[in-house]
C-alpha cells in the first residue's frame, strides 16, 4: 500500500513554487485603508444595564454599569446613577466580554489587517514572526493610533548551513546563526530593536538551540516557538523555553518516539499519543510552559489537501489580502499540491494521515485542559485560509468542538493570555484596559455568539456597529471584493 511520504521530486517542486509565490507576494499590491476617519477621541463613558462577563470568565453578571475613564475600566457597579457629561451606551439585552487576544498572528505587510482585527473584536495580537514595520505599528498604537495592541516576537531563528540557509534568510526572512557568539550578538540586537521574545525554529541544531535560549534568558527575553527535533522532551524541559507555538510540537515529538507513522498504523499511533499525553501535560504544568493552539488550521489540512473548493465555499475571504489569498486557491494551494490526481489510493492515504495528525493534536489538547496547562488561543493568521480577525472565532469553535466548555475556550482568548503577558487585558475588572466587545448574544450559551458584535471598545475608543460596518466595507473596497465573495450563498 502506498504511504503518504512525498517523493523527492514533488517535494522540491512544491518548495520551489512556494518560494516563488513568497517572493511575488512579499508586498501587498492593494491600497491601505485610511484609519483616521475611524479614530475616536476617548471620553468618559458608561455602559449601562449590561450583562458583564465575570472576572473568572465563568458567568455573566446581570444589570451592571461599567464606567470607562482615560482608556481604563474605572468602576463596575449596579448603580445606574450617571453623572452629567458622561457618554452613555445602553447595554440592555447585550453582553460584554474582554477584547479578544489573538496569540499567534503573522501581520505580513498590510496595515489593513489591523482594522480587520479590531472590526472582529480582536484588541490584542501577538505577532510571532515580527519585523521593524510591526514594531513601528506597535509603537504608534501605543501612542494613540487606532489598532489592536501588538506584541512582537522576532523572526524565526535557524541554524541552516549552506545554500539552504542563505535561501531561507533571503527569501523567508529567517535569522541564521552558527556560533554562540552569533547567538549572543543576535539577542543583543533584538533587545535593542524592541522585540519582546525570540522565536525559535524547528531548524536549529542542538548546540545553537541551547545557545539562543541561554542568550535570550540572560537578556530577559522570552523564548517562544517550535521544538527542534534535534532535542528530546527532557532536554527541552531543562531549558528556559517557556512558550511553544503549537500543540503539534508535542505530537511531533511523540511521532519521533513512535518511529514515524503512516496511513497503515494511525490507530496504533493515536493509542501511543493517548498513553503519553497525560505525562507530557503534567510536565508542562510543573514547568509553567504555555502552549498555543492553532487547532482550526491543523483540522483544515485534510480538506485543504483533498476538498479545497468545498472548504473555500464555507469561508468569507473578503477581508484577506488578495496577494496572499491567491496563493491559497486551487492550483496554487501548497497542501493541494501534495495530492496526485492520477492516484486515488495515494490521496486516500494522505487524507488518513492528516486526519490522524489532527486527532493527535486534539488528544494532546484535552490532556492539557485536564492538567491545567497554560493554553493560548492562536490561529497562525495569514497562513493558508486563515483570515485575520474571523480566524480567532473559528479557533474558538474548534476548541469547543474538541470538548472544552464555552467558558474555557473564551478564557484562552482573553484572561489566560493577558495573565501570561502580565498586562492589564483579558479581564473586565477595575484598573484594566478598556478593551471590550459588546455582543448581541451570550457566548457562554453558544461560542459562535462571539461573532455577533455590536460595539468594539479599544483603549476607550468606541467603534459602534455602523463604524465597524464602514471599516469592513472600506477593506472590501480596497481589495475589490464587493461583488465576488468566496463564501457559499
Amino acid at each position: 500500500m502506498l504511504k503518504t511520504n512525498l517523493n523527492l521530486k514533488q517535494h522540491l517542486l512544491t518548495t520551489l513554487a512556494l518560494l516563488i509565490l513568497y517572493i511575488l507576494s512579499a508586498c501587498s499590491n492593494y491600497p491601505n485603508v485610511d484609519y483616521l476617519p475611524y479614530q475616536e477621541v476617548v471620553v468618559p463613558t458608561a455602559i449601562v444595564n449590561v450583562n458583564v462577563l465575570s472576572e473568572d470568565g465563568e458567568s455573566m453578571l446581570p444589570n451592571r454599569t461599567i464606567f470607562l475613564v482615560d482608556g481604563k475600566i474605572s468602576i463596575i457597579t449596579k448603580d445606574e446613577v450617571i453623572p452629567q457629561g458622561i457618554k452613555v451606551i445602553d447595554g440592555s439585552g447585550k453582553y460584554v466580554i474582554p477584547g479578544l487576544v489573538e496569540s499567534h498572528a503573522h501581520l505580513k505587510d498590510s496595515p489593513n489587517d489591523l482594522l480587520v482585527f479590531i472590526a472582529h473584536g480582536v484588541t490584542y495580537i501577538r505577532e510571532m514572526s515580527g519585523n521593524s514595520k510591526h514594531i513601528t505599528w506597535r509603537d504608534e498604537i501605543t501612542q494613540g493610533r487606532l489598532g489592536p495592541k501588538i506584541y512582537v516576537a522576532s523572526k524565526k531563528v535557524e541554524s541552516r548551513a549552506g545554500i539552504s540557509g542563505k535561501i531561507e534568510s533571503m527569501v523567508r526572512n529567517r535569522l541564521n546563526i552558527s556560533t554562540k557568539a552569533q547567538a549572543n550578538d543576535l539577542v543583543d540586537k533584538l533587545v535593542k530593536e524592541g522585540y519582546q521574545s525570540v522565536k525559535v525554529s524547528s531548524y536549529l541544531d542542538k548546540p545553537m538551540y541551547l545557545a539562543i535560549t541561554h542568550a535570550a534568558t540572560d537578556k530577559g527575553l522570552v523564548v517562544a516557538g517550535h521544538i527542534p527535533p534535534s532535542i528530546t522532551l527532557d532536554e527541552f524541559l531543562a531549558t528556559s523555553h517557556k512558550e511553544v507555538a503549537h500543540i503539534e510540537e508535542f505530537t511531533k515529538l511523540l511521532t519521533n518516539d513512535f518511529g514515524g507513522y503512516n496511513s497503515d498504523n494511525t490507530k496504533e499511533y493515536l493509542q501511543f499519543v493517548r498513553k503519553r499525553s497525560d505525562d507530557i501535560a503534567r510536565k508542562l504544568k510543573e514547568n509553567g510552559i504555555a502552549v498555543g493552539t492553532t487547532l482550526w488550521y491543523t483540522e483544515s489540512l485534510p480538506q485543504q489537501a483533498l476538498k479545497l473548493q468545498s472548504l473555500i465555499n464555507t469561508l468569507d475571504l473578503s477581508y484577506g489580502d488578495p496577494s496572499l489569498v491567491a496563493e491559497w486557491m486551487p492550483s496554487e494551494n501548497y497542501f493541494e499540491a501534495m495530492t496526485d490526481a492520477s492516484n486515488p489510493e495515494y490521496n486516500e492515504n494522505l487524507g488518513v494521515y492528516y486526519e490522524a495528525y489532527a486527532e493527535a493534536v486534539r488528544i494532546m489538547l484535552n490532556a492539557f485542559v485536564k492538567h491545567e496547562v497554560i493554553i493560548l488561543a492562536g490561529t497562525d493568521t495569514n497562513l493558508s485560509l486563515v483570515i485575520p480577525g474571523i480566524s480567532i472565532h473559528h479557533e474558538l469553535q474548534s476548541l469547543v468542538n474538541s470538548g472544552m466548555s464555552n467558558a474555557q475556550a473564551l478564557r484562552y482568548a482573553t484572561l489566560v493570555p493577558g495573565k501570561w503577558m502580565n498586562v492589564k487585558v483579558g479581564k473586565i475588572a477595575e484598573g484594566y484596559d478598556a478593551d471590550l466587545v459588546i455582543l448581541n448574544a451570550n457566548p457562554l450559551h453558544d461560542i459562535t455568539n462571539t461573532q455577533k458584535i455590536d460595539t468594539v471598545i479599544l483603549a476607550g475608543k468606541i467603534l459602534d456597529k455602523q463604524k465597524i460596518k464602514s471599516i469592513l466595507q472600506s477593506i472590501r473596497n480596497a481589495y475589490n471584493t464587493n461583488v465576488v465573495s468566496n463564501r457559499g450563498g
